[in-house]
């Protein structure tokens, strides 16, 4: 009965290995050369294993000489599939070797089995499994000290065992054990059950080994990924505050060139004032454009200041600040210029004094820079009409402008985002982006689109700020229109 059962073995361990090396051979293109090699030493184990069990019916060159030499090959195969994780040298000379020394091996072994005996085949069996077995150990243990996969570890420690398991069976010499291979006891039973417990276990540390290098490259890829990815988010960041500082510095020199001729009309306007006052040259109309120049002045220098102030965060004040007379404001600076392009400003009439958290001059930069983009988009449109309406919306005050222009183009939100690219008339891109940030350091947001009637539509979304006290509000400066 033990023969039987080592016969199981062997038709048991064959038919593992060949119907694994099929499954493999599957995707064999998708195999890298070292699961190549292994699924060619699995095949070839499968085929000439299994007719070993059939000595009795087969003629000893086919089911033993033959099988012994194929299975060695398929050791030295997995040997040299483990050698090619770390390298990838040409590998065409010792697959020629081996295919050389294989069919030498057989020759030998044959020639042994008639002329030598039992004893000198047994021994070149032994050596045929054990000593590849014993030399694969030194690949395993490369891969570990190159990759640190602890499942290369566990396979020098199995490849060792499988060749001492292999070496025990030259007790035979001096054993009272039969060296024929299916004996009938129990030892030889024992012994070739724990060959082919470590051959298997040698296939399931090299599937193991790949499922952790795979593993351990995925794991590398996002890590480098993520590191990638935050290396880029920190450059944007630089590039974003390189920016608002380029812009704070830009800012800054306009302003200190601005100052210059702005006081030296303020100058001028007053002086003439003062002559025509003292002349007695005044009359009606020349009071009124020397009024006129000299609150326009006013409104220009306190501009400026808001605008440094803007470049600098940090000195940036607000005040609870009346969106109606801001808005009238703004329309009444820009009146003439919406007069030369023919375009209509219609007011919201039931927009009621609402008060919102921001400085009024940049409030007011904002909606010059609305209305100015809005009298610009419509200067080729049949009808050019601005209506502006007022909603509120819970704590926030929508201010929502509607022109009959062209629309916005569908890289309208590129344009904004990036305030210094802008392929639009001058001002465009630079004004809708500051717009943006002002609405946003108060709590609000700009926001566009195209609605279905045509022209474009662009809302200011402000929240709502309690009503200053009477002796903190200051009277906003006139503009004569």
């Amino acid at each position: 009965m033990s023969a039987y059962n080592v016969q199981s073995l062997f038709i048991f361990f064959g038919l593992v290995s060949l119907l694994g090396g099929l499954a493999a051979s599957l995707f064999f293109h998708r195999l890298d050369s070292s699961a190549r090699y292994w699924t060619v030493a699995a095949l070839l184990w499968g085929v000439t294993g299994i007719p070993t069990v059939f000595r009795d019916v087969l003629h000893p060159l086919w089911s033993y000489s033959i099988p012994i030499g194929l299975n060695s090959a398929s050791f030295v195969l997995m040997g040299l599939g483990l050698a090619r994780l770390y390298s990838h040298t040409p590998q065409l000379r010792r697959l020629m070797a081996l295919a050389v020394g294989t069919v030498l091996f057989i020759v030998v072994m044959e020639w042994c089995r008639i002329h030598a005996g039992p004893k000198a085949t047994l021994l070149l069996s032994v050596l045929a499994f054990g000593v590849p077995s014993v030399l694969s150990i030194w690949p395993a243990r490369q891969v570990y000290r190159n990759t640190g996969n602890p499942f290369a570890w566990h396979m020098q420690w199995v490849l060792g065992g499988l060749g001492l398991l292999h070496f025990v069976r030259l007790q035979a010499w001096i054993a009272p054990w039969r060296t024929e291979t299916f004996t009938q006891d129990h030892w030889t039973l024992a012994l070739w059950s724990l060959i082919f417990v470590f051959g298997l276990l040698r296939y399931v540390m090299y599937v193991a080994m790949r499922i952790q290098e795979q593993a351990h490259d995925l794991s590398q890829k996002a890590v480098e990924s993520a590191r990638l990815q935050a290396n880029r988010r920190l450059l944007e960041q630089l590039s974003h505050h390189e920016r608002q500082r380029s812009l704070g510095f830009i800012s800054s020199s306009i302003c200190h060139e601005l100052n210059q001729p702005l006081t030296t009309i303020q100058g001028y306007a007053e002086l003439a004032q003062h002559h025509a006052q003292n002349e007695n040259l005044s009359t009606p109309k020349l009071t009124q454009c020397l009024d006129g120049i000299l609150s326009a002045n006013q409104r220009a220098s306190q501009m400026v200041r808001s605008i440094r102030l803007y470049a600098s965060p940090d000195s940036r004040v607000t005040e609870p600040s009346s969106l109606r007379e801001t808005l009238d404001t703004a329309c009444t600076l820009l009146v003439n210029e919406a007069q030369e392009h023919g375009v209509t400003l219609q007011r919201p009439t039931d927009m009621p004094t609402a008060w919102v958290q921001v400085d009024a001059l940049q409030l007011t930069l904002v909606l010059q820079n609305v209305l100015r983009n809005a009298i610009k988009a419509m200067a080729h449109s049949p009808q050019r009409q601005l209506t502006m309406s007022w909603t509120s919306q819970g704590s926030n005050g929508v201010l929502r402008f509607l022109d009959t222009g062209p629309g916005f183009p569908a890289d309208t939100e590129k344009f904004v985002m990036m305030p210094f690219a802008s392929d639009r008339s001058p001002g465009w891109g630079v004004g809708l982006s500051v717009a943006r940030h002002i609405l946003a350091a108060a709590g609000g947001k700009l926001c566009f689109d195209n609605p279905p009637g045509g022209g474009a539509c662009l809302e200011l979304h402000l929240p709502f700020a309690d009503a200053p006290s009477p002796s903190h509000v200051d009277p906003a400066p006139k503009v004569v229109p």
